[in-house]
């Protein structure tokens, strides 16, 4: 197991203790959603470093090596590049719909989604010409 996964399961699992604690120190000042938000983060975050760890310590190195040679094969990389291509788009049209729901609904709100929108957009159109540049 390489040193730099070992310490990013090491800080999600901070991050998440993190977020708890900031839930229990605003609890009587912050509101229900604020703190919902921080527990429902921290728990998530908590959970998926300390899998991760337990996973990195106690999984036989065969079953390791074996999951990182499946990460790496080219087919599975293929086929995660294909699927977040397509999940961009969805997200693309997500955001759209809720846009021109929100606009349809007279909302100031969608200036927002229309930002974010346009950011999703310049961030493709940036990965687009970078990635060109590298092959």
């Amino acid at each position: 197991m390489r040193k730099s996964k070992l310490a990013l399961y090491v800080c999600t699992l901070l991050l998440g203790l993190g977020c708890f604690l900031a839930a229990a120190l605003l609890r009587e000042t912050a509101d229900a959603a604020l703190f919902g938000a921080l527990v429902g983060v921290g728990a998530g975050l908590l959970g998926s470093g300390g899998a991760s760890l337990l996973q990195a310590r106690f999984a036989p190195e065969e079953v390791r090596r074996r999951q990182e040679r499946v990460e790496r094969d080219e087919r599975n990389v293929m086929l995660r590049e294909k699927a977040g291509y397509v999940t961009w788009y969805a997200t693309l049209l997500t955001l759209a719909a809720g846009a021109l729901a929100l606009v349809v609904l007279d909302n100031r709100a969608a200036w927002l989604l229309i930002g974010v929108m346009a950011v999703h957009i310049l961030f493709y159109f940036g990965s687009l010409i970078y990635y060109a540049r590298q092959s």
